[in-house]
């Protein structure tokens, strides 16, 4: 908070992520004291999302850090959000439409599209002919659940042509790739974001 304080100059924009949690809290102190301007690009709801994960401490606290939170929305200038349903969030919490913003990080359906799967490098390069393929692809956080289909994977271990495919990183992919090692799943494969 202090380094931030000190790199604040007056006009300077500021935008706050949700991850770490809460950081829109701090920002939003520092802009407000040197005169910046805050933009929070929300891509999780906290305390909500640690309330959920009945994280210790937290439901006793939420209230607050929920208050707190609410108070740096509304200080900023915009509230980036990835859709429709999470804007709908922040109006439920009183922040008002003009100050959300949609904007999507996903890909773009229009340049990126389904190949054949005899086309696709990435079959071949994984060795992935003749094998149904269950793939997921994004951020391994903490708040995602992999036991199921770690359970699915486990179920179906013994059939040669259905594969587990991980495509990605984050905080929960050590635990699931010692989870997968300890398992003995040769069906579950892991490999780094794609370009």
């Amino acid at each position: 908070w202090w380094r931030l304080l000190r790199l604040i100059r007056q006009g300077d924009v500021v935008v706050a992520k949700t991850d770490p949690p809460m950081m829109s809290v701090p920002a939003a102190w520092a802009v407000r004291l040197r005169g910046g301007v805050l933009v929070n690009w929300v891509q999780d709801l906290f305390p909500e999302v640690a309330t959920s994960m009945e994280v210790s401490g937290v439901r006793f606290a939420a209230p607050m850090l929920k208050w707190l939170r609410n108070q740096s929305l509304h200080q900023g200038r915009s509230n980036v959000v990835l859709g429709e349903i999470m804007a709908e969030r922040l109006r439920g919490e009183g922040i008002p439409s003009d100050q959300i913003t949609i904007i999507a990080n996903w890909a773009d359906g229009e340049t990126i599209t389904p190949m054949e799967r005899e086309n696709n490098p990435l079959v071949r390069e994984w060795r992935l002919e003749g094998k149904f393929v269950l793939g997921y692809s994004g951020n391994m956080g903490r708040v995602h659940e992999f036991k199921t289909i770690l359970d699915a994977a486990e179920q179906v271990r013994m059939i040669d042509e259905i594969v587990f495919v991980f495509i990605g990183d984050g905080i929960a992919r050590p635990w699931l790739v010692s989870e997968v090692a300890r398992r003995g799943l040769a069906n579950v494969r892991f490999h780094p974001y794609q370009s």
